[in-house]
């Protein structure tokens, strides 16, 4: 009686440790699956993100704005003719705008290397101001350059291409002042280049 009593007690533990090893093997591979989903359906959702957009690059070239040789005021100043702004097609599903690129002409811009206006000359794109200087612009004389940057105010400028595709440019002087004045040459054409992301 004894004997069979302590049989059956082996057996019992040998059943319980049995047990518990495989509850625990079961939750750790229940677990181990878990994240090994988990990570794939980010993956999944991250390959998904991208798929559903493509890189763009957008160009349009106008004639620049004449100040008919006279200076003006640097701060105000339209790059694009009046009425005539930069145009693109197929606008309306930008999804971010990464980098601007600008090719203008100006007369004493005082924004080369160690002058007054270097930085202080911003592109400013249908009223918003993208935070990329116009540098290179020497004193007293006649420049053509080409600058570029990642803008600021990415939304605000997505927004304005996505409402018509037209962007007129005008320049910000960051601290206008007295004598800080520029001349917009006739015969030139402008050139703004947009690259980004747009729905596929």
């Amino acid at each position: 009686m004894i004997k069979a009593r302590a049989r059956r007690s082996g057996w019992a533990v040998l059943f319980g440790a049995f047990a518990l090893t495989a509850t625990v093997l079961f939750a750790a591979t229940a677990g181990a699956q878990e994240e090994r989903t988990t990570d794939d359906q980010q993956g999944d959702a991250s390959f998904a993100a991208s798929a559903k957009t493509r890189d763009f690059t957008k160009t349009s070239i106008k004639p620049q704005n004449d100040s008919g040789g006279n200076f003006i005021p640097a701060d105000g100043a339209q790059i694009t003719v009046p009425g005539n702004p930069f145009s693109f097609t197929k606008t309306s599903k930008i999804v971010t705008i990464n980098r601007i690129t600008i090719t203008a002409r100006i007369t004493d811009g005082d924004s080369g290397a160690g002058e007054t206006e270097r930085n202080d000359l911003l592109l400013v794109l249908d009223g918003v101001n993208t935070g990329i200087p116009l540098n290179g612009y020497r004193n007293g004389l006649q420049d053509t350059r080409t600058n570029s940057g990642v803008p600021i105010n990415k939304r605000a400028l997505r927004n304005k291409l996505r409402q018509d595709g037209k962007l007129r440019a005008t320049i910000k002087d960051r601290d206008p002042g007295p004598n800080q004045d520029i001349i917009l040459p006739a015969n030139f054409e402008t050139t703004l280049t947009i690259k980004g992301e747009i729905r596929r």
